[in-house]
């Protein structure tokens, strides 16, 4: 529609709706008329669109969510009004990344170590579980070696 529109309104303010000899400009009319029916079958038109599955996870779970003042920045970096500006606001926003990466890398360290913590202890649960059922079968065996008077 954003093309139409601008075609309509280069048709509109570009040309006379009358000619000098005071006849009605036909080909401005006939213009309009042109793009105002691309516009209706446009609209009536039905898509078939084909959903790629991979494309519609990025949209609707991957894909990153920036803040205003980081799309703000990112014009700025495709389009610069001040150039010293949009650096100084790039370096702001690289000291907080950098400093966020930071925070969850040492976040992350943190959780690793505690990962290796409960691994020793799980393995210790495991090597007592292990000692405590031998001692049972050796208890066990003592027990019905009594009883049978197998000894």
């Amino acid at each position: 529609i954003g093309i139409h529109t601008k075609d309509l309104l280069f048709i509109e303010d570009g040309n006379p709706t009358k000619r000098q000899s005071g006849f009605f400009n036909l080909e401005k009319l006939l213009s309009l008329f042109s793009n105002v029916s691309k516009i209706f079958k446009g609209c009536s038109a039905q898509y078939s669109i084909n959903i790629i599955q991979g494309v519609r996870q990025w949209f609707l779970h991957d894909a990153v969510v920036l803040e205003h003042d980081q799309i703000y920045a990112w014009s700025h970096r495709v389009e610069p009004k001040c150039q010293e500006e949009a650096t100084a606001t790039f370096l702001a926003l690289e000291r907080e990344w950098l400093e966020e990466k930071k925070a969850l890398k040492k976040k992350n360290e943190e959780l690793e170590a505690e990962v290796d913590t409960l691994r020793a202890r799980v393995y210790q649960l495991e090597m007592s579980n292990m000692e405590l059922s031998a001692a049972r079968r050796e208890l066990s065996t003592t027990r019905t070696g009594g009883v049978d008077g197998n000894q």
